[in-house]
Formats: C-alpha cells, sequence, structure tokens
C-alpha cells in the first residue's frame, strides 16, 4: 500500500532535524571581552538577582554568570568562563572562573 501525498508531509513536518555535530563536544573553557554587565532575575520560588555579564568570544555574544557577593567585572576586562549552568536563571550556561 503506498502513502498518500497528506501522509508523506505530514511525517516530514514531525520529523525533527539535528543541527547540533556529537563529534564536537563543547570546549571546556572559553575567554572573552566583557562588553555589558546587569542583574537578571531567577525563576519563581527563588527572588535575588544574579549578576551576569555579556562577553564578546571571537564573533559570539555569550551571557555568563558572575558568582559569589559583591564581585565586579569592569567593562573590557578579559575573563575566563566554563559551562557551569546557573540553574534557577534561564538561559545562563556559563559562569566566570577567572578574570584577569
Amino acid at each position: 500500500m503506498t502513502k498518500g501525498l497528506y501522509q508523506i508531509l505530514k511525517r516530514a513536518y514531525f520529523v525533527r532535524k539535528s543541527f547540533k555535530n556529537p563529534s564536537e563536544p563543547l570546549p571546556p573553557q572559553k575567554k572573552g571581552v566583557v562588553i555589558k554587565e546587569f542583574f537578571s532575575r531567577p525563576r519563581k520560588p527563588n527572588s535575588a538577582q544574579r549578576r551576569t555579564v555579556t562577553l564578546l568570544c571571537g564573533t559570539k555574544k555569550i551571557n555568563a554568570y558572575v558568582p559569589g557577593e559583591g564581585t565586579k567585572v569592569p567593562l573590557n576586562s578579559k575573563v575566563l568562563i566554563h559551562h557551569k549552568r546557573c540553574i534557577d536563571v534561564p538561559g545562563l550556561h556559563w559562569s566566570v572562573i577567572l578574570k584577569k
């Protein structure tokens, strides 16, 4: 029995394509330059302000979490980041580990 046109289109619509290459893992660390510093708010049960920075890593802009109390990262400073999530803030997947 052959498939109809609707069945073929429906199958093509629901098939998800993977764009990530599994042979290229994430780098363990990256370096970048701070271009912006701001506060972001966490999800519902938590109510603090998390200090975050926007970095320019090559041609990409990456948001990273700055851990610790009272830590300040000046603009145009070079920082080293690693892939560690800030769990309660959506969209933050990188964390600052070193500032020079």
